[in-house]
């Protein structure tokens, strides 16, 4: 959802923090796996690419390789306590106490969630007893020929 880019440990190198919106409760992560298809997943993978997860990472820089002269993360998101922020909106790394160092900040957006699996689930299942309730009441109207 956003990305912030900020030295956070004072050591010189930038870090960055990337936001998806990721309940901390269990109950909440299981009832909104919208995204989540299995098979989908695993399709994905096959054809080469890289697992993907909903959670946030904070991305604290190692420095360049000696080797390949590229830059090193490692993801200490859920070390740091923060790779789950329920619906957020935009991290904002800053120093919000004046202490030296950056505080990261984590807006969220809406409290109640309404992608819920049950919920659709359910309202799918009502949808379609209409429907069918429906075709039977119509054909219960029409007229023999």
């Amino acid at each position: 959802m956003g990305n912030d880019i900020s030295d956070f440990n004072n050591d010189g190198w930038l870090d960055f923090v990337s936001l998806d919106m990721m309940s901390e409760s269990n109950y909440d992560i299981k009832t909104s796996m919208s995204g989540m298809n299995p098979d989908r997943f695993y399709e994905h993978v096959s054809l080469g690419l890289h697992h993907q997860y909903m959670y946030n990472t904070l991305q604290l820089n190692n420095g360049n390789s000696s080797q390949i002269g590229l830059p090193l993360f490692s993801d200490i998101a859920q070390l740091s306590g923060v790779s789950s922020t329920d619906w957020s909106w935009t991290p904002l790394l800053f120093d919000m106490d004046n202490d030296g160092f950056k505080d990261l900040f984590v807006s969220n957006g809406i409290k109640r969630d309404f992608r819920n699996n049950d919920f659709l689930t359910y309202r799918k299942e009502q949808q379609e007893k209409i429907i069918q309730l429906k075709k039977k009441g119509r054909n219960l109207t029409k007229k023999p020929m």
